[in-house]
């Protein structure tokens, strides 16, 4: 398997739910928020990334996105498997690669980004994390939360 048909899939995947792609980015902005998806190439070999997150428009933006994940699990095992399935040297039968990858990326990535569609529900999801630690300062301040 190669880069183009992870790119395939993600395209699939994220137009049907009104993204549009540029590059190795794809955006849905609704004037309120710009959701992004990233495929990003890992720097030591044939691995990649899915990162995913929100910029709120109108903000300073001194990072990618103002609240950024990676596709990714807490279940060591569970991450593994993405981490292996994100790895395209590694002996995953192509079809199933691509099953697999399309499940996790609709489960964790698209239905998790359908719920915060503004910027009411995306404090609401910052302020139901364990920690505040990933929000950038420029964020904190615009929300009015956290440690200033």
């Amino acid at each position: 398997m190669d880069k183009q048909n992870l790119v395939k899939l993600l395209n699939n995947i994220l137009a049907s739910s009104g993204f549009s792609k540029k590059g190795n980015n794809w955006t849905l902005d609704n004037g309120d928020l710009c959701k992004k998806v990233t495929l990003q190439k890992s720097n030591y070999g044939n691995q990649y990334y899915v990162n995913y997150g929100y910029i709120v428009n109108g903000l300073q933006l001194t990072t990618t996105e103002h609240v950024s994940f990676r596709l990714g699990a807490i279940s060591k095992t569970e991450q593994t498997y993405i981490t292996d399935l994100l790895d395209l040297t590694t002996d995953i039968i192509p079809d199933v690669r691509l099953y697999e990858l399309e499940k996790y990326v609709i489960r964790d990535v698209v239905l998790s980004m359908q719920l915060i569609n503004n910027e009411q529900d995306l404090l609401a999801f910052i302020l139901s994390r364990p920690t505040l630690n990933n929000i950038p300062l420029v964020v904190k301040e615009h929300f009015k939360i956290g440690d200033l």
